[in-house]
């Protein structure tokens, strides 16, 4: 399942978690935590916006970080 940042200019921390994917788009998960309010929303969202919001920089992937090796 992978994670995207939400760019927020009220100060928030917003998050977007895609639950599922279909071919006409996505079922997602957004978190939003505003001043130690929480919320949780389940909502779906068209290929076409997602997409959208990936090319504008409004939804940014949150990489996980690779496991170091040791030698």
């Amino acid at each position: 399942m992978k994670s995207y940042y939400i760019r927020t200019y009220s100060g928030s921390t917003d998050y977007l978690s895609i639950l599922d994917e279909t071919a006409e788009g996505f079922m997602v998960r957004i978190y939003r935590d505003q001043d130690g309010y929480e919320k949780i929303i389940d909502e779906y969202m068209p290929a076409s916006l997602f997409e959208s919001c990936i090319r504008t920089g409004y939804l940014l992937e949150i990489e996980k970080k690779a496991a170091s090796a040791s030698a």
